[in-house]
């Protein structure tokens, strides 16, 4: 295929784009709805994420370190096979409720839920190879409890997939709030008292239940599914599958220095580094919220393509300078963040090294969202294989010569390389986007190393200049786009 040529959909991908569509069908091609769309869902998984993970920042100072450390890797163990796994599963019941017609919710996502119950026992099995790869070592009620709450994090997904096609845009941001402040007050409580990690996790894991308990109360009606759970062969599996792929090779890759790091420098280093890298992980949260609506605008052609007034090309110009400054905010609080929690003192450079990503992720997340909706999924898994294996390779090499800053760097790194296949494989109209964009990100990325670089060596004075330079890079250029008026006959 040449560079320049744009394959049609996949049949998959426009079965799925249909429904992605008809999510944000109310949104169509202005990029204020489409902000506030993605503001939504964005606000309400950070908030959810923030309220606990404080939680579990603090944990060191409210118990044993090894328990700290072990509940440390069964959060891990639940965020990284809750995303690895998650198959295509959450679009698919999305799908399944926008074409259900008459049918209730409940007996629409029935199979897709039962699907997602046959495959549970691979979270046992991931388990099983996380933890040996990592050499951490779990008792058996703790690993029990893990494994629940792993689960429980795979059904709710599919639950609110299907939610959200059907219109309810609200049970789901309330339930992960109230779910996610009671795990931290639970958490709190029981560090605080002294209890065992398996009593820690098992409470965690039953208000997760708990809160798919109500998202399976909000659809409704739940005795029109009795005799459709196992009606999975109606089911098109073959929509997610082209996706699924990609999911899982990007998870991988978001995973793979955390998993490196556990492996080669311990258990105990690893979850500082986890704690840190939630930083990355919320950024890349809320710029996945966007990536969401940017797939439903794109599989219907709606993103404005290579025309500069489009969503796509706002959304190249915006998040990027988001994306650095949401980064200096993170290099210059990353002290006081090294002050309130002691563990993570000695590693205050590291945190900063890993906000040099951020716009760079920004930039990635948009192009690689606005393709997969245009159906080019094999061009973005090759991108993403090439990612994964260079990241492992440095990470392997980073790690055993600098430690944790050395897989901070190697994130970097990668981040950058996927930017630069992604303009490699760009048609050159769409290089006349991407160019200026990726130079926005790696500029801006440059002046965050000075500053990190400026800061570490104690000097106050250069790093306030590379500041100055970076919002010079965030305001340079970035003009308030026209509005444009879409009229649909």
């Amino acid at each position: 295929m040449k560079t320049g040529d744009v394959p049609a959909p996949t049949e998959p991908v426009v079965d799925l784009a249909e429904t992605a569509v008809e999510m944000g069908a109310d949104h169509g091609g202005d990029f204020g709805g489409f902000l506030r769309s993605a503001g939504k869902l964005a606000v309400a998984r950070q908030v959810s994420a923030l309220v606990f993970i404080g939680v579990v920042f603090v944990l060191p100072a409210l118990t044993e370190r090894r328990v700290a450390t072990d509940f440390v890797w069964a959060y891990f163990a639940m965020l990284t096979l809750t995303s690895l796994l998650g198959l295509g599963l959450e679009r698919l019941a999305a799908t399944e409720s926008g074409a259900r017609g008459s049918t209730p919710l409940a007996r629409a996502i029935a199979p897709v839920l039962f699907v997602r119950l046959v495959t549970a026992p691979l979270a046992a099995i991931g388990m099983v190879l996380l933890f040996a790869f990592v050499d951490v070592h779990l008792s058996a009620a703790a690993w029990v409890a893990t494994f629940a709450w792993v689960v429980a994090g795979l059904m709710a997904p599919v639950v609110f997939g299907g939610l959200r096609a059907a219109g309810n845009g609200t049970l789901e941001p309330v339930t992960m709030v109230v779910v996610r402040a009671a795990q931290a007050a639970t958490l709190a409580a029981l560090a605080t008292s002294g209890a065992p990690v398996a009593v820690m996790v098992a409470c965690v894991a039953t208000l997760e239940l708990a809160g798919v308990a109500a998202a399976l109360r909000g659809m409704g009606n739940l005795g029109s599914a009795w005799g459709a759970w196992t009606q999975w062969r109606r089911l098109p599996l073959r929509r997610a599958a082209a996706l699924a792929g990609i999911e899982g090779v990007a998870v991988l890759n978001l995973r793979a220095d955390l998993l490196l790091v556990g492996r080669m420098l311990g258990a105990a280093p690893g979850a500082t580094y986890g704690l840190l890298y939630r930083v990355v992980d919320g950024f890349s949260g809320v710029v996945g919220s966007a990536g969401l609506w940017l797939y439903a605008e794109s599989a219907n052609e709606r993103d404005g393509g290579t025309d500069p007034t489009g969503i796509r090309a706002r959304s190249l110009v915006l998040l990027p300078r988001f994306g650095l400054l949401a980064a200096t905010v993170v290099v210059l609080a990353a002290g006081l963040v090294g002050h309130a929690v002691p563990r993570l003192g000695d590693e205050v450079d590291t945190l900063r090294i890993l906000a040099i990503a951020f716009p760079l992720l920004s930039l990635n997340a948009v192009e690689l969202h606005v393709r997969s909706g245009r159906g080019r999924n094999r061009e973005i898994l090759g991108i993403n294989v090439v990612v994964l294996l260079t990241n492992v390779a440095l990470c392997i090499v980073a790690v055993d010569a600098y430690g944790l800053p050395g897989a901070a760097v190697a994130l970097a790194v990668t981040e950058l390389l996927q930017g630069g296949l992604l303009w490699r494989t760009a048609s050159s109209d769409e290089r006349a986007l991407l160019g200026p964009a990726l130079g926005t990100a790696t500029l801006g990325a440059a002046f965050l190393a000075v500053t990190v670089v400026a800061l570490g060596m104690g000097q106050p004075v250069v790093a306030g200049l590379a500041v100055g330079a970076t919002l010079a890079v965030v305001l340079w250029r970035a003009r308030r786009p026209v509005r444009r008026t879409v009229v649909v006959s």
